[in-house]
């Protein structure tokens, strides 16, 4: 092979080493290693697709749900129909978990008293373990119940029990531990959600946040931020090669078919599950973009939000700074509309 032939395959190798689909872009942050099983996540619904011929202006924007922060939060009244009303179900009795909805908060896990459970961000979702212990404990105990019914919406199948560090049992849903608050004993209100932005309501996310014990997310101001992930603790990324929403004009991502792949979008399938989010995400954040190949992808402050095929379990964040991938502070990115990302 000559010399100039060599010279050749060396810039192109180099430039597929790069940016979001493997081409020029950022390159800040060592390549992750290649997964062994560059498998999708686990679909939730069937993919979606766009109807032939509908540009993506025409789409109204899918509405999505959380708790109003500027309303005080009322005590809990669960709605009277058989879709929630554990009661109602003669074949049940009373729930041992059960959903509840207030015009402050909707479909919140309580318990048979009433009293509203929490999760935690600091918790790693299926882990079997839990991050509140000790006086944290004290202050949260542990919710638990050898459940043997539960409201008809909740599937007794995502109900679980650990045994805890301490050695206490804990009850999970769909992963998360649940939670008391100390402070709300014997009462029917919410008044805990939100907490230092670590402590929020159970409910079924559509999206979540965890925390960052090892690096500082995009956006974020140090280790211990949070990042964004879906409602089953999966991490959700953005590029930043990507072209993000501004006013009218839509986001632009630079992930192609080849790269979605292993870059997995979070698509609007996901919300044919729930459409809830977390108090400190607005709804008007999300939005759906119509990608080229007919898929539509959620963003966040305009940000296409991917998967990593080789992250193998909640929590796990090898894409985070490979290249122009980054795992998001949910609170801080993107906050500031003339945002701009280093070239």
């Amino acid at each position: 092979m000559s010399g100039g032939a060599i010279m050749l395959l060396t810039l192109l190798l180099t430039a597929v080493a790069q940016g979001c689909t493997g081409f020029a872009g950022h390159s800040s942050g060592p390549p992750a290693p290649a997964p062994t099983k560059p498998a999708r996540p686990p679909e939730l619904r069937a993919p979606v697709t766009a109807v032939a011929g509908a540009p993506a202006e025409a789409r109204r924007p899918r509405e999505f749900a959380m708790a109003k922060p500027e309303e005080k939060p009322r005590e809990s009244e669960p709605v009277a129909h058989g879709a929630i009303d554990a009661a109602a179900d003669a074949g049940r009795g009373e729930a041992d978990l059960q959903l509840a909805r207030t015009s402050h908060f909707d479909g919140y896990l309580m318990d048979e008293l009433g009293q509203p459970l929490y999760m935690f961000v600091d918790d790693i979702i299926g882990s079997a373990t839990t991050a509140c212990l000790g006086e944290c404990a004290r202050d949260w105990p542990p919710f638990d119940v050898a459940v043997q019914s539960a409201a008809l919406e909740i599937d007794l199948g995502e109900v679980s029990r650990f045994h805890r560090q301490d050695g206490a049992w804990q009850t999970t849903y769909k992963g998360h531990p649940l939670y008391y608050r100390a402070a709300e004993a014997g009462t029917r209100g919410v008044t805990s959600d939100g907490l230092d932005q670590r402590w929020f309501v159970a409910r079924d996310y559509l999206a979540f946040l965890s925390r960052a014990r090892t690096f500082a997310p995009e956006g974020g101001a140090a280790t211990g931020s949070t990042f964004l992930t879906d409602g089953f603790g999966r991490t959700l990324y953005v590029c930043l090669d990507d072209v993000p929403a501004r006013d009218a004009r839509p986001a632009v991502s630079e992930c192609d078919t080849l790269c979605t792949v292993k870059r997995p979008v979070f698509g609007s399938a996901e919300t044919g599950r729930t459409t809830l989010l977390p108090s400190v995400i607005h709804p008007e954040e999300l939005r759906e973009l119509v990608r080229p190949d007919g898929q539509l992808q959620l963003t966040y402050r305009g940000w296409p939000l991917y998967y990593y095929s080789g992250d193998i379990a909640a929590g796990s964040t090898a894409s985070h700074n490979d290249r122009a991938w980054r795992a998001i502070d949910p609170v801080s990115f993107g906050s500031d509309p003339e945002r701009n990302v280093e070239e």
